[in-house]
């Protein structure tokens, strides 16, 4: 736990802005940290995941009741750092300055692998309540 320290703050800001946050595969030694705030209105999803403290990923994708937004194939947007000693707190950090979604998406990008979530990774995982 101690690796996730530098991140905490930012993972406590996530709560305080209503993310949903889960842990894989429990939340007192997690492999992997992530978090979802949905927009409903604008029918799509922010993303975090966490590998560790020098690995994570951010993203915006749409979401509908077809997809799953930890296996997105279409990003609206995303931000990314892999093997360096901050990138937990710099995509944390990107993430929470996104803003709102603009209205009316008209552009896609596909999603690169980094989105992805492997589907182990998915169940078991602990929900921490809002």
């Amino acid at each position: 736990m101690k690796e996730w320290a530098a991140a905490e703050p930012w993972l406590i800001e996530l709560r305080r802005r209503h993310w949903t946050l889960f842990c894989h595969p429990n939340r007192k030694v997690p492999d992997v940290i992530g978090a979802i705030h949905l927009w409903q209105a604008d029918q799509c999803a922010d993303i975090v995941i966490i590998h560790g403290p020098d690995r994570a990923v951010a993203y915006r994708t749409p979401i509908s009741p077809r997809t799953d937004p930890l296996a997105p194939v279409w990003i609206h947007w995303w931000f990314a750092r892999d093997n360096a000693p901050d990138a937990a707190e710099a995509v944390l950090r990107a993430v929470l300055n996104l803003g709102a979604p603009p209205k009316g998406y008209h552009h896609l990008n596909p999603a690169p692998p980094s989105c992805q979530l492997p589907p182990e990774q998915r169940r078991p995982l602990t929900i921490a309540p809002l």
